[in-house]
């Protein structure tokens, strides 16, 4: 009885010791140089998931003092929590799939660099503001949607199939280099362009609730789904895509006639056994657009085959329109943008809050003439949402913009331009006719451009940013201002980064001192005392002053002047301030009624006299 007694104490011990060695052996086998680190809140509990390449592969999930061994197999585990001790946790193995998505604000960073092996990641739906996967060159899925994201750089991610990042705040993306993916879902973002020539594998593709003014999908000839409602698009051709049998295209800009032009390049599915194509041009009918929906010609669409229906309730539209495609006008596009909406032959007869969402227009009106390039604003009082007023892409110049009335413009949103002009652009009016615009950039001059401000009275203002820049200052960017009355505020610098600044029949009035000068390699701009000036500028025609009643009590002689020209004015004239036409100050005198202009070059000089009873402004002659 003894012996067998102590045969079981053996084989008991014996097995204590084998399992003690085998778990020895499970914390050995751990990759403790392949890991990926959280950045948590302290004493949280955090929900994760995994998966490995191989079946028993061993996770170590280490935070503070709280450490948790786990075994992972070929198939995701299931989420468990782990409590986060201090504001780090790391998971130590050779996981290939990582699921830490809706841990929100309890999970604020995620380093995936250390574990290049990452085939899957999801984080959506957590407090992630970067996410660096440059070194995850054998990601196949990545989801992070629902998160906090700016920018993300996927040049290095070659193999991608799947990527989700909806519901962040990308600016732009750049999915050039992910030539395999099949799923691409964008939508609920800042972009304003998405290029997907080159992702020739996309099945499905979701690009809702951006800023995109154009969508060119020519290439993607296996495109199942396309998602493109509430963006800016006032055209969309889906003739290259022969296996498209969805289509969300409501909330956008189409006119009626460029609905038609869509329902005649859907594909044409007649005849198949399947009987569930649907375009959904409209959410609901209460839609802004709903009118123009109900005109368009659906009938083009459902003799395809395809339905025409609203999105929220799956009804069919009872469109009326009987337009064939035989009898559609063709399509002309300008290379102009309108409250971020694509100008056309299509909409630039209507240049209306219906066609154009973002111009929301609550006074007024704005017209385009295209036989003469010109825009026409009579009394035109806009609030643009997040875009450009009108963004000049088109590189043909010679545009227009003439004012009639009292014009005001304001736009909101970070980084986006009143006026954007890619090539010259001349805004004209008269002196009872003005434009006043409130943006971040009220007016961008790009390279090569001009911009020509003539017979006009504009004001520009910006909080932030500059009131009239040019991209760098040494680049074609030009400034003419010519007889008129311009008055810019930035707080970055009120006129700057301009290659050439000049002024005709105008000069400088204030801040007194202010003048055309060299800012370095940042091109010229209007400084004082070697500074870029960061208030309001004053530039008004020669001959008139922001405080002139002395004006037509002066008399100036002679004038055109060779060399010494005399003033007549009641009192004691305290200074004299002579200005050329880049409004440089280029002579000058005090306490006296007379002025040496014979060094000057012949031309025409702007002359401010400062008196007892006041400032004024005239123009002079010299010959």
């Amino acid at each position: 009885m003894k012996m067998k007694n102590v045969l079981q104490r053996t084989m008991t011990t014996l097995a204590l010791i084998v399992a003690m060695m085998t778990a020895a052996a499970t914390v050995q086998a751990q990759n403790m140089n392949r890991y990926i680190t959280l950045t948590v809140q302290s004493g949280q509990q955090i929900s994760l998931d995994f998966k490995a390449a191989a079946s028993n592969t061993p996770v170590r999930i280490v935070s503070g003092s709280n450490t948790q061994d786990i075994i992972v197999g070929t198939s995701w585990t299931g989420f468990q929590n782990y409590t986060s001790d201090g504001t780090t946790m790391t998971v130590y193995g050779n996981i290939t799939g990582f699921d830490c998505h809706y841990n929100q604000d309890r999970l604020t960073a995620i380093d995936i660099s250390n574990n290049t092996e990452l085939k899957e990641l999801n984080c959506n739906g957590n407090s992630i503001s970067s996410l660096d996967v440059s070194k995850n060159t054998k990601l196949e899925k990545l989801n992070c949607g629902y998160s906090n994201l700016t920018s993300i750089d996927l040049s290095k991610n070659t193999k991608l199939v799947y990527l989700q990042l909806h519901n962040n705040k990308l600016s732009s993306l750049d999915v050039s280099n992910n030539r395999k993916l099949g799923q691409l879902r964008c939508d609920k973002n800042r972009l304003t362009s998405l290029d997907v020539s080159k992702n020739t594998e996309l099945g499905t593709l979701d690009c809702r609730y951006n800023k995109l003014s154009s969508l060119d999908v020519s290439k993607n000839t296996k495109l199942v789904n396309l998602s493109c409602s509430g963006n800016n698009l006032s055209s969309l051709d889906v003739s290259n895509n022969p296996k498209l049998d969805r289509l969300y295209c409501y909330r956008n800009s189409f006119s009626t006639v460029a609905l038609d032009r869509l329902y005649c390049s859907l594909p044409d599915h007649k005849g198949s056994s399947i009987n569930d194509f649907i375009i959904f041009p409209a959410y609901e009918d209460s839609d802004p657009q709903h009118a123009i929906i109900l005109a368009s010609s659906g009938k083009i669409a459902t003799d395809k085959n395809w339905k025409v229906w609203y999105s929220s309730f799956n009804a069919s539209i009872p469109t009326t329109g009987t337009r064939t495609c035989g009898q559609l006008p063709t399509l002309v596009r300008y290379d102009i943008r309108v409250a971020g909406t694509e100008l056309s032959s299509d909409n630039k007869d209507a240049i209306v809050n219906d066609n154009f969402p973002r111009l929301s227009i609550s006074r007024g009106s704005i017209t385009f003439d295209h036989a003469t390039k010109t825009f026409t604003l009579r009394n035109l009082k806009a609030e643009v949402d997040e875009a450009k007023f009108l963004d000049f892409i088109s590189l043909e110049g010679g545009y227009k913009i003439h004012l009639v009335g009292s014009n005001q413009i304001q736009v909101s949103g970070n980084g986006y331009s009143g006026i954007e002009l890619y090539n010259n652009l001349t805004i004209t009016g008269s002196s009872e006719s003005s434009l006043k615009i409130e943006s971040q950039i009220p007016v961008f001059v790009d390279i090569q451009s001009t911009l020509t401000i003539k017979n006009a009275t504009v004001e520009l203002f910006s909080s932030g940013n500059y009131g009239i820049t040019g991209r760098y200052g040494d680049d074609g960017e030009k400034l003419i201002i010519d007889n008129s009355t311009v008055k810019a505020f930035g707080a970055k610098g009120s006129i700057a980064n301009l290659e050439d600044i000049t002024l005709k029949g105008c000069h400088i009035a204030a801040p007194a001192g202010a003048a055309i000068a060299t800012n370095g390699i940042k091109g010229k701009a209007v400084m004082k005392n070697g500074q870029v000036v960061k208030e309001q500028v004053v530039i008004q025609p020669d001959g008139t002053g922001i405080d002139n009643p002395l004006a037509a009590a002066l008399t100036l002689y002679p004038n055109p002047v060779e060399s010494i020209l005399h003033i007549e004015a009641e009192g004691e004239v305290r200074s004299i301030r002579i200005y050329n036409t880049y409004g440089t100050e280029v002579a000058t005198a005090t306490a006296t009624k007379q002025i040496d202009l014979s060094h000057l070059p012949a031309g025409v000089y702007a002359l401010r006299i400062e008196t007892e009873r006041g400032v004024a402004t005239q123009r002079v002659v010299k010959k």
